[in-house]
């Protein structure tokens, strides 16, 4: 933390796609660092990060960059990209058609996952309460779960149990450990799921399910009204 400020609250947004790459040693090629927990004991590795890449992520990137010159090679021959014609079943975000995102698949593999990522949330929650940060995490959603016609073709795919698939798991699985640990947390789905029901607009990008600018609006108003709502910000910090 830089000591030149002091921090009434900190924020941590959590992405319910990225939180195996906690325990990942290795993303998109590149070493980084990861995180075990051994013996009731969480341990940062590989710092400092030594440098590596793998044929298996290089190509990915590679796949990556084709794509994006591809977009960016339509923007400049005038084919305006929609993405409200773009057809989730065939075109989503690298996932195959019909797959299922293993994070909605409570089958226990990604129990280790949660078990370090919960590890590392007490000792953010500890760092806080000793600098007397308040601590807050805000649960971010997956472009899957507002695709109703995606959700069909996926599960009329899927061959494993039926019963293990929940659409709504991330945000059980960490509202479940941050209540346990006493943390303070804003969730997501059901605000940007009315947000979607009564505008009509989605919250992600249809091409690569990051946040689209009226998921960024939804989500901003959503934290402004829930620090305001807990005495954790003035009106006047707000235009």
């Amino acid at each position: 933390m830089n000591n030149k400020y002091n921090f009434d609250c900190a924020v941590l947004v959590y992405n319910i796609g990225d939180m195996q790459r906690n325990i990942m040693s290795d993303d998109n090629g590149y070493s980084k660092p990861y995180a075990e927990y051994k013996n009731n004991q969480l341990l940062i590795r590989n710092i400092p990060v030594k440098e590596k890449t793998s044929v298996q992520s290089g190509l990915k990137s590679r796949l990556y960059l084709w794509r994006l010159v591809s977009l960016t090679k339509n923007r400049f021959m005038g084919k305006t990209i929609n993405v409200k014609n773009i057809n989730y079943t065939t075109f989503n975000f690298g996932i195959p058609a019909g797959d299922i995102p293993f994070h909605m698949i409570n089958d226990g593999r990604n129990d280790y996952g949660y078990e370090v990522t919960k590890a590392i949330l007490n000792s953010m929650k500890e760092y806080c309460e000793k600098h007397k940060i308040k601590f807050i995490v805000m649960i971010n959603t997956g472009a899957w779960q507002f695709n109703e016609e995606y959700k069909k073709r996926a599960m009329e795919d899927y061959k494993g149990d039926h019963n293990l698939v929940d659409w709504e798991l991330p945000q059980k699985k960490m509202t479940s450990i941050l209540s346990e640990l006493g943390i303070p947390h804003l969730t997501l789905l059901p605000v940007l799921q009315k947000g979607h029901t009564s505008t009509g607009k989605y919250p992600h990008f249809r091409i690569d399910g990051h946040f689209s600018p009226d998921g960024h609006k939804m989500i901003a108003n959503a934290l402004a009204s829930y620090l305001l709502k807990n005495n954790l910000a003035d009106k006047s910090h707000f235009k």
